[in-house]
């Protein structure tokens, strides 16, 4: 098997529907056979529509094993930040504030 061959057979296995969330700007947006995170992170969107007219949560909070495209910010908790507190400021405080 060629590197192409390899590569593309591995995109097409994790476009594949699978057990694990795969998660864009504003939440999952499908499921594949793969993850890339195990634990509780927040996600915050980078870029969308919504960030303008506010429809949904710019914040979501992720739990277990998921998969991240490159359409969101992912925030781990340790010491010094709360994922709640942060999840609730950003789509309360800062949201309503743009």
């Amino acid at each position: 098997m060629t590197i192409k061959e390899c590569l593309y057979q591995q995109k097409k296995e994790k476009k594949m529907k699978g057990i694990y969330p795969y998660y864009g700007a504003q939440g999952i947006i499908d499921h594949i056979n793969d993850y890339i995170f195990d634990g509780t992170y927040l996600l915050v969107a980078e870029d969308d529509e919504n960030l303008k007219s506010h429809k949904e949560k710019i914040a979501t909070i992720a739990k277990g094993k998921f998969w991240v495209n490159n359409h969101a910010h992912i925030i781990s908790n340790n010491e010094k930040n709360d994922l709640k507190f942060l999840y609730y400021f950003i789509n309360t405080v800062m949201y309503q504030s743009t």
